[in-house]
């Protein structure tokens, strides 16, 4: 392809930092150029601490209860990114840059379990308020939406689309690990930095806007169960995020946004690939009802935010303002 349209040169093929350990450590791409490690922390790393402070503030200007449970619970977790770093940089060996450059997907995935029982201890939800203030908006700018959607619950596309939602958690995966694979340590923790910032940007929305979606007020109808496993998957689904207020903005639109234009810059067979799941995965959040369609809304315009914000924070973190190679 020619000249990425980031905006800022493309730096060449990285040797690869998986496949390939001298001696005396595999190589950095940095460690070539400057001789050492510019900065302690990868910009990935910099926004899950940021995360774990800004959260840990809230939680003591709230005088939160369980507060000392809280605040233990993410010293432990910096604790934890300090020393992965520290230990990665000073004995760079597999096990140790694996580690430390997927552990973010487990703090990611911490983080939203702990978000279930930390929002009603920094913005209460028990009124409803948000649900009942996004759910007059769509009425007032869609009408009847579960009405119209309705005409759309043919089983086997229902079934399709549940598919799809699911597709939101090994999406982004699968094209980390493509950049991994390929040895391409660059553009693997800018993706990652990308996708780490959205997420933590995202769960911060739900704390600001604590709304759970129509699925937990409106009457779900026996088509939506799809055709064999629709109705298991959303069973599954609703015990694993209980009542948690994770609708504003969609996450799950946000992340297929995030991953689509992503692949289309670096990696467009992947894009094809996941254009239809991804499409799909946007769909099915209105279509089986688990957001609202201002949830939606509200997700295009926060995904160029969080990515401009990312980007930068990699720039920052990582000294260059060169972006990541197009394919």
């Amino acid at each position: 392809m020619g000249a990425t349209s980031w905006g800022f040169d493309s730096p060449s093929r990285h040797q690869p930092f998986l496949l390939s350990f001298p001696a005396g450590g595999f190589y950095r791409p940095e460690m070539a150029i400057t001789g050492d490690m510019r900065k302690f922390f990868y910009s990935f790393e910099v926004s899950l601490l940021a995360y774990m402070a800004v959260v840990s503030f809230l939680l003591i200007l709230r005088n939160a209860e369980g507060l000392w449970g809280f605040l233990g619970l993410h010293f432990m977790g910096s604790f934890v990114v300090v020393s992965v770093a520290w230990v990665e940089r000073r004995y760079p060996r597999r096990f140790w840059t694996i580690l430390r450059h997927w552990l973010p997907i487990l703090f990611v995935l911490a983080f939203f379990r702990e978000l279930t029982f930390l929002i009603p201890e920094v913005h209460s939800f028990d009124d409803q308020y948000f649900d009942r203030l996004f759910s007059s908006w769509d009425q007032r700018l869609f009408g009847d939406v579960a009405g119209r959607v309705s005409t759309l619950w043919w089983p086997p596309f229902v079934e399709f689309l549940h598919y799809c939602y699911w597709f939101y958690f090994p999406m982004p995966a699968i094209l980390a690990l493509i950049f991994w694979r390929r040895g391409d340590e660059e553009q693997y923790r800018h993706f990652g930095t990308l996708y780490v910032t959205t997420m933590v940007l995202g769960y911060l929305c739900y704390m600001v806007f604590p709304a759970v979606g129509p699925q937990h007020f409106e009457f779900r109808a026996e088509a939506l169960d799809g055709l064999w496993l629709g109705g298991w998957m959303h069973t599954r689904l609703r015990e694993l995020e209980m009542i948690t207020p994770d609708a504003f903005p969609s996450l799950h639109t946000a992340v297929a946004l995030l991953v689509l234009a992503y692949a289309w810059r670096t990696h467009r067979k992947y894009f094809w690939c996941m254009l239809l799941p991804g499409g799909g995965l946007i769909l099915s959040t209105v279509i089986l009802r688990y957001h609202y369609v201002v949830d939606i809304l509200a997700a295009l315009v926060f995904v160029p935010v969080a990515m401009l914000a990312a980007h930068g924070l990699y720039r920052l973190c990582s000294g260059s303002a060169r972006k990541p190679r197009e394919e």
